[in-house]
């Protein structure tokens, strides 16, 4: 083979515009990182718009102002100032009144039975005045509870306990029993003594009866 068969076949002249391929290639590259970082965070933006949007249009439609709805959930409750850490509570916002033990002597066929049980409800605070209105002193001490209407009430419990048979106090659902019993004669009472309220009105949200003894 001739001397100038081996020769490298010469290389084409580069153009005065043209860049190297490895050049062009490697600054290709480069720019992939940041138009990818562009890109998604593009994608964060709309879909963290999507979302908020969505949200305040809820709250809109729902008649609720997202302020509120922040603050009442820092606070434990709801946009309308309930709950105040005591969401599903049945009892919040209400007060207890206890009205201690009544007792009553019930007769069967073998004699006298004593009977006592202890009674507490809950009625809302507006409603606290009516069962127990504010203390009044004689100006020689600490003034002391008006106890006439609790006294009243304890009075009419004790006569519808005397109405059960001693039969009907060791029943299994005999708490049941009273609890209706004791709140249906307290509503019937408040409202004989306030006849200004309505007769749909409830004076008592919940009635406990416990410790229920026979001897």
């Amino acid at each position: 083979m001739s001397e100038e068969a081996v020769k490298e076949a010469p290389k084409p002249e580069a153009k005065p515009g043209d860049k190297p391929a490895a050049a062009a290639a490697g600054k290709s590259g480069g720019m992939m990182g940041p138009l990818a970082a562009v890109v998604l965070l593009v994608g964060l933006g709309v879909g963290v718009g999507m979302y908020l949007g969505s949200t305040l249009a809820a709250a809109q439609a729902a008649g609720t102002d997202p302020e509120a709805i922040a603050k009442a959930d820092a606070h434990g409750g709801d946009a309308h100032g309930n709950g105040h850490g005591a969401t599903g509570n049945s009892l919040a916002g209400l007060h207890e009144i206890n009205l201690n033990d009544l007792v009553a002597n019930i007769k069967n066929k073998d004699g006298r039975r004593y009977v006592k049980v202890s009674c507490a409800l809950w009625v809302a605070h507006e409603d606290v005045e009516k069962i127990v209105p504010p203390a009044t002193g004689d100006g020689h001490g600490a003034a002391a509870e008006n106890e006439t209407i609790k006294r009243i009430l304890r009075m009419k419990l004790e006569e519808h306990l005397r109405s059960y048979d001693l039969d009907e106090l060791i029943t299994p659902h005999i708490d049941a029993q009273l609890q209706a019993g004791f709140r249906e004669k307290i509503e019937k009472e408040l409202h004989a003594i306030y006849t200004d309220v309505g007769a749909d009105y409830r004076f008592v949200k919940r009635v406990v009866a416990y410790g229920l003894l026979v001897q």
